[in-house]
């Protein structure tokens, strides 16, 4: 609207307010930034490069991390194994 009046003391509070809820929002992101755990690259956890640097070894690369129930049973499996390998040394 042309001519229209305009009050300054609603502009200053809207002003104030929105400087209190940056800065709490800045003072927030400084305190979420310092509890972040920093990166760990090649951990045992890291699959992806585990399988990269398998890759450039010419070893076999897993597409994706088998699951549970996979791991439980190739675990046994291995068990098994080595309990059929020392029965078959002790035979002989």
């Amino acid at each position: 609207l042309q001519k229209h009046l305009t009050n300054d003391k609603d502009a200053s509070a809207n002003a104030a307010k929105q400087k209190d809820d940056e800065e709490q929002m800045r003072l927030y992101e400084q305190e979420r930034i310092k509890k972040r755990k920093p990166v760990e690259f090649g951990g045992k956890e890291d699959f992806q490069l585990t399988q990269a640097l398998n890759f450039f070894k010419g070893l076999p690369v897993q597409k994706a991390k088998p699951k549970e129930e996979e791991k439980l049973a190739a675990h046994d499996a291995k068990s098994d194994a080595k309990a059929d390998a020392k029965a078959d040394k002790s035979k002989k």
